[in-house]
């Protein structure tokens, strides 16, 4: 289902490149549609005085995340809509990696969802997030054939459907050890629709106001404006977080999460003004490697 008021949309959208800021923005859609809920509200991070950021950006992209489990089960946005008014859960799962590919457009991993302590024969499924420069092989913090992975994914409807996913490497399954990397760290986690992270994830991801508010209408969302994102890592074993890293449209920053460090791409934030469109929101983070 896609969202309502695309011609209001287009016509908004089309003012982000004619305001003062002179920022170059346009609408891309993929196989999973935008939406979000109406009801959220992302907060405003004022911008830090010595470290102005310019409104002038690449084109915007957004994610496109397909995840399905096994029997060709959908676990995204192709998924059966919930009943209206329920809650979008976070659900959990862990599995084995049998394959991890890039290629020109984004990164697909095949998995196992057979536990090591069950006696059935392999389950397979599928996580592809295509985005532009983003990876899951690549060395040298590419993933392994037999590692395990925790995932933790949701899909939000509203108008349409928003969708998040984070990958981490699970330490052991079921009592079986992941022989190819231990210890529960962050790997990757990316973003269709929302501009923040998934509940209890090691960093989060707000929207900073850069000043680059653009001439139009409001229809309860907030006036027409582009923004960055500040990404803001946590430390388990510091005196303090990590400064935050804020980053423009079309740009790419370095979050630091613990000792570790990762590539987070802002693909899109802005706002269009238009009614029901609160979905201009994608970003993706991947762990770099020591």
């Amino acid at each position: 289902m896609r969202p309502r008021h695309r011609p209001l949309l287009a016509s908004v959208v089309a003012l982000l490149s004619l305001g003062s800021c002179s920022s170059s923005v346009s609408s891309v859609t993929g196989s999973v549609d935008g939406g979000g809920d109406a009801e959220v509200s992302l907060p405003d991070v004022p911008a830090p005085t010595d470290a102005p950021l310019s409104c002038a950006s690449e084109a915007t992209r957004s994610a496109v995340i397909t995840y399905t489990g096994p029997d060709e089960v959908a676990w995204d946005c192709r998924s059966a809509r919930p009943t209206p008014g329920a809650p979008s859960m976070v659900l959990t799962r862990t599995a084995a990696v049998i394959s991890a590919l890039d290629d020109a457009t984004g990164a697909t991993l095949s998995l196992d969802f057979c536990s090591p302590a069950a006696d059935c024969i392999p389950r397979r499924g599928t996580l592809r997030i295509e985005a532009p420069g983003f990876s899951l092989r690549a060395a040298p913090a590419g993933l392994r054939t037999g590692q395990f992975v925790q995932i933790r994914s949701r899909a939000t409807w509203s108008w349409g459907c928003t969708m998040q996913v984070e990958v981490s490497n699970a330490p052991t399954w079921d009592g079986a050890v992941n022989m190819v990397r231990q210890g529960s760290v962050l790997l990757a986690a990316a973003a269709s629709g929302e501009g923040t992270a998934l509940p209890e994830a090691p960093f989060e991801v707000t929207r900073r106001s850069i000043g680059c508010v653009m001439p139009g209408t409001d229809c309860g969302g907030g006036r027409p404006e582009v923004f960055a994102l500040s990404f803001q890592g946590h430390c388990r074993d510091c005196l303090r977080d990590p400064d935050p890293v804020v980053v423009a449209q079309g740009a790419t920053g370095t979050l630091q999460i613990d000792e570790l460090s990762y590539a987070a791409r802002n693909l899109r934030s802005f706002n269009s003004g238009a009614c029901d469109d609160y979905w201009n929101y994608s970003w993706t983070v991947r762990e770099r490697g020591p």
